[in-house]
């Protein structure tokens, strides 16, 4: 461009700021929602009526009981940076408010064509109408209402901005947006009355169920059938996570409803949805995830919600233990629930001798099961064992299924058959195979594990260790912190084994040796490793022995 021709610095005119500004705020028709909803639950609503045209494009309609506007205030209310959120600077680190930036209704003015009709409780209604930032009418009934609200009608979203319309993305995705608005504010507001209307459809009303949270997460996120749901709670230092984990679960994202929520406030975090995930891996299958709705509240001056104009980020200012709160509470929190079942007396009481590490596991006790029980898995096999016949369908004859697992043993089958396995020793033998034969490329850790072993660390095993992956630094006292992980061991309990090898080992050669005996939580990770190995090897090695007809008569 050559230097003549360019133009003379000017300040642009208010209405082109608003649309320049509307691109940060609302991005599409769900961030328009979310700005009309915050503004109603901090209006004091105990009742939102939502109504959408063309998933929000045509219309987007909010309708409160809350305070209202003062009609004093009405056009003011649509200016950007106006506010009675707050004050002063210090006000945004003690916010007990969803808005406060001043942006999101001049915003919205700036690009549809807005209709708001508001009143307070003794007072007439006003309205005003504004079509791309201009004002177009501001009028006053002269009828006292004994009522006060807010109605919202948007229309023609981005109708003065066309080029705005080239990022919206298919129906299916905008409606799943919006759905998950609605959705989220569900789950965070349980004592408002919220109903939603989609097109033509008929509109779905969730009444308040006051402090009774869980029945509106499980009305709010179940499809068609009802949720089993496992609440957790913990606190620490003023800060309390809770946290709402669904036992049913698939691979993939699709259909799942996964919520985080901080101090009430929608927000989207990568490093705690991970942290969730990853803690609660012994509730789902391997690869598969489930539903989960996530609650932090902390002291609003422990977090900075002034990230993006969109406010769906946050910053905490002690980040670490948020992380190391919500996955203690959650790996605690399943730990103890398994622990409960394990221990809770029933009619299957399966008791299990230790089968240890020497061949003596052929004259194992078989008497105290009960083959009568209610464990279909083994009356089946057994039936099967009798009569010769198969039900199993082929999909399924391949599948290694783990019956039950006990503290140092497991029951499971796998094509028609049952097998016993001793579980330390199968452990020991998988993590050999892995790190002989799998990629020991080191992988960081979300967050840093603690190590304490009773012992020093020496610089030369800190250095076979880094060779297969393992990097721990020495942070004094004989602390230690675990930094990365082999790339092979990502499905194995390794920290367990780890701090084992630490206190008794010499020599990273014997670092498989290791039986941990303890093994009763571990179902997934043996499944993992009988898929793994050779059966036949396992065998061969009386690390796994199959239940047959024969040798059972033989112990009995």
């Amino acid at each position: 461009m050559a230097h003549s021709d360019l133009n003379k610095i000017q300040l642009l005119p208010e209405h082109i700021i608003d649309q320049i500004k509307a691109g940060e705020v609302i991005e599409r028709p769900s961030t328009l929602l979310k700005e009309l909803l915050e503004n109603s639950v901090d209006a004091g609503s105990t009742q939102i009526d939502i109504e959408l045209a063309n998933n929000g494009l045509d219309l987007v309609s909010v309708k409160d009981n809350g305070k209202g506007i003062p009609f004093e205030d009405l056009d003011l209310a649509f200016c950007r940076h106006a506010t009675s959120k707050i004050e002063n600077f210090e006000d945004l680190y003690k916010l007990s408010t969803y808005g406060f930036r001043g942006e999101a209704l001049a915003s919205i003015a700036s690009i549809t064509k807005l209709s708001c009709v508001t009143n307070q409780k003794g007072a007439p209604e006003g309205t005003i109408k504004i079509h791309g930032g201009e004002v177009v009418t501001l009028d006053q009934d002269k009828d006292i209402l004994d009522v006060s609200g807010t109605s919202m009608y948007i229309r023609d979203l981005f109708y003065n901005t066309p080029a705005r319309m080239k990022f919206i993305q298919s129906k299916t995705s905008e409606k799943n947006q919006l759905d998950k608005i609605v959705k989220a504010f569900l789950l965070t507001q349980p004592d408002i009355k919220i109903s939603i209307k989609w097109d033509d459809q008929d509109k779905k009303v969730f009444g308040a169920c006051g402090e009774n949270l869980k029945k509106r997460v499980e009305e709010t996120i179940k499809k068609n059938r009802p949720l089993n749901l496992v609440e957790l709670n913990s606190s620490y230092d003023q800060t309390n996570f809770r946290v709402f984990l669904s036992r049913e679960s698939s691979r993939g994202n699709a259909g799942k409803s996964q919520f985080l929520f901080v101090n009430g406030r929608l927000v989207q975090d990568t490093a705690i949805h991970k942290i969730i995930l990853n803690s609660a891996y012994s509730l789902w299958p391997q690869g598969e995830t489930g539903n989960y709705c996530a609650y932090i509240n902390i002291p609003s001056e422990r977090v900075d919600v002034n990230i993006h104009p969109n406010k769906i980020q946050v910053k905490f200012f002690e980040a670490s233990k948020i992380y190391s709160l919500i996955s203690s509470a959650i790996k605690d929190g399943l730990a103890k629930q398994r622990s409960v079942t394990t221990n809770r007396p029933t009619e299957q009481n399966l008791t299990m001798p230790n089968i240890g590490q020497d061949r003596q596991s052929k004259e194992v006790e078989y008497r105290s099961y009960d083959f009568d029980s209610s464990n279909s898995s083994l009356q089946n096999y057994f039936e099967r064992l009798d009569t010769g016949t198969t039900t199993t369908e082929a999909s399924q004859v391949d599948e290694i299924n783990v019956i039950n697992t006990f503290k140092d043993c497991s029951l499971f089958s796998h094509k028609e058959k049952v097998y016993l396995l001793n579980t330390p020793k199968l452990m020991g033998t998988w993590l050999d195979h892995l790190i002989t034969n799998g990629d020991k490329t080191p992988m960081p850790l979300l967050v840093s594990q603690p190590l304490r072993p009773s012992k020093e660390i020496s610089p030369s095993l800190s250095k076979e260790l880094l060779a297969i992956g393992f990097e721990i630094d020495n942070i004094g006292e004989n602390n230690y912190v675990l930094r990365t992980f082999p790339q092979c061991l990502k499905n194995f309990p390794f920290k367990e084994y780890l701090e084992a090898f630490l206190n008794q080992a010499k020599s990273i050669s014997e670092l498989a040796s290791f039986l941990i005996e303890e093994q009763s939580s571990w179902s997934r990770q043996h499944k993992k490793a009988l898929q793994d190995l050779s059966l036949p090897e396992l065998i061969k090695e009386e690390i796994v022995v199959e239940l047959t007809r024969e040798k059972l008569l033989k112990l009995l």
